[in-house]
Formats: structure tokens, C-alpha cells, sequence
């Protein structure tokens, strides 16, 4: 098993070097890779306890250019759906932190170091402990995808057979 971001992970695939990927979109699959997808999610804006007083306002994206961002690195999928939403709303995403990987991020929150999107399900928990808090935004973060990307034209191990029927047969979507 490997960590990588979605594009390391579907150039992998598509290299031979890994049997197949589970990983978010945007993927940019193109064949003779196949996506398929898993799951659907959605991201919420967290902050630290430092946060609180904004967890009792509705902001929008353009109330956040005055606080500290964290993000996943320029190189991965979920820093180009971001970037692309805050283009969409005319404003420039720029991350005071870039984490490697997406359970860096919560830790980093935590600390206080900046608010950033998260994943509703790695957030819950914190949130009811009430180690982070929720900052409600007008505008509404579109849902993703975690999908099962491999190549339909590459024999794949026994196990990685197994370990891919086991999990789309467990999909929700």
C-alpha cells in the first residue's frame, strides 16, 4: 500500500507499478484506465478552537482572504478543485500551510494554524469533542467522489483481484 496524492496514484496505475488506486476526484482518468466510483462526500470548513467566534456566522468564501489557510501541496487533485471553486467565485486560493496528505491537515487545524476543508466524516469526531469547530459558508462546497481507478488492459495480482470486488461491492453509490 502507498500513500500518494490522485495524480501520483493514477499515473502509478497507468505505469504498472500499482495494481489499482482508491483516490478522490477529480482523477483525470483517461483509458485505458477505468474509474469507478465508490462513494460520494463532502468537505466541510474547519477551524481550531481559536475559531469559535466564526463558527456562529454564515461567512462566505471572500470573508476567508483575512484568515490563515491550510490545504493539501499545489500537486495533488484537491488543491485544483479548490482552486478552481475560489476562481470560480473571483478570489485566489492561497494556503498559508500545505500538507502532504489529507490526515496531516486536521492535526494542523487543531493547532490552530488555519482553517481548511475537510472531509464531513474525518471531521465529525473532533467536532463532538469539540476539539474544532464548523465554519458555515453560503456558498455550498459541491460533493466528491472517492473512486477505484485501474487499468482494464493489465492483469492484476490474486489479491488486488480480491481486495477490488470486496470494495465495489461494498459502494455506495
Amino acid at each position: 500500500m502507498y500513500n500518494h496524492s490522485t495524480p501520483q496514484a493514477v499515473r502509478s496505475v497507468g505505469n504498472g507499478e500499482i495494481d489499482f488506486a482508491v483516490v478522490t476526484t477529480p482523477t483525470n482518468a483517461e483509458p485505458p484506465l477505468q474509474e469507478v466510483h465508490l462513494q460520494s462526500f463532502r468537505e466541510i470548513l474547519v477551524g481550531g478552537l481559536a475559531y469559535t467566534a466564526l463558527a456562529s456566522q454564515e461567512l462566505t468564501l471572500s470573508d476567508l482572504e483575512h484568515y490563515s489557510f491550510i490545504s493539501l501541496g499545489k500537486e495533488t487533485m484537491t488543491y485544483r478543485f479548490y482552486h478552481q471553486l475560489f476562481l470560480s467565485q473571483g478570489l485566489e486560493l492561497a494556503p498559508d500551510t500545505e500538507a502532504a496528505t489529507a490526515d496531516q491537515i486536521l492535526p494542523l487545524v487543531q493547532c490552530d494554524l488555519g482553517l481548511a476543508f475537510i472531509p464531513e466524516t474525518m471531521a465529525r469526531e473532533a467536532i463532538q469533542k469539540r476539539q474544532i469547530v464548523q465554519i458555515h459558508l453560503r456558498e455550498e462546497i459541491p460533493p466528491r467522489q472517492i473512486c477505484l481507478v485501474y487499468d482494464r488492459q493489465r492483469p492484476m495480482s490474486a489479491a488486488a483481484r480480491q481486495l477490488k470486488t470486496t470494495l465495489l461491492k461494498e459502494r455506495t453509490d
